[in-house]
């Protein structure tokens, strides 16, 4: 049976009218297929096909990507020099360990001074390699999340470098000193280009 959708009289199936009201059913049927709304449906291939109004179109074209910021070069920069610091600051303590007599002046004084109290006090070693070993990988960390804009990983890597400056300043090691100041300026330009790029990606509101 047919039924009609204006006044729900059940009719034949080989009719094209309703008897009662004589509402066309195939015209109904096109006035429905016309005001179905917009809707996204998906494929057998789970790829999602966007229709309106009966039609269905072709995927929308893709968002294109964003560019990279012009401060990305100066962030990368200063987060390199904290990965620099604690690679070599690791070959300094292996060096120490081994009683040679050479170290990279980018390199940690703190780590070298657990090392140089190691190679004195062979007791000490494993405490000596378990610290530099986590103050190590804390520097690796600064230099992974500073890579990716964190102020915070820039600040406190600047905080903590600054007073392992101090104890190279104490020992009187002039050269590393030297580098000391030069890695803390380049890890100073990343946090300027960090904060600068934060502020470039802020939305501006309406002008009034």
């Amino acid at each position: 049976m047919k039924k009609c959708p204006k006044c729900n009289w059940e009719n034949r199936d080989d009719v094209t009218k309703c008897v009662l009201c004589a509402t066309d059913f195939e015209g109904a049927a096109t006035a429905a297929t016309i005001s179905t709304p917009a809707s996204v449906s998906q494929t057998a291939d789970s790829s999602p096909t966007y229709s309106y109004q009966g039609q269905q179109t072709a995927n929308p074209p893709a968002a294109p990507a964003a560019k990279p910021s012009a401060y990305d070069p100066v962030i990368k920069s200063g987060a390199g020099w904290l990965y620099t610091i604690a690679v070599l600051s690791t070959i300094n303590t292996i060096i120490l360990l081994a009683h040679g007599d050479i170290a990279f002046v980018v390199g940690l004084g703190i780590t070298q001074l657990f090392a140089a109290i190691a190679s004195e006090f062979p007791r000490v070693t494993p405490i000596a390699i378990f610290m530099n070993l986590i103050i190590v990988g804390i520097y690796m960390m600064f230099g992974y999340f500073a890579s990716r804009r964190a102020k915070w990983a820039f600040i406190t890597a600047i905080v903590l470098y600054s007073f392992d400056t101090l104890l190279v300043l104490v020992v009187k090691d002039w050269m590393m000193l030297a580098f000391h100041g030069l890695a803390l300026y380049y890890i100073g330009r990343g946090l300027c280009a960090a904060v600068a790029a934060g502020k470039a990606e802020k939305p501006i509101g309406p002008v009034i």
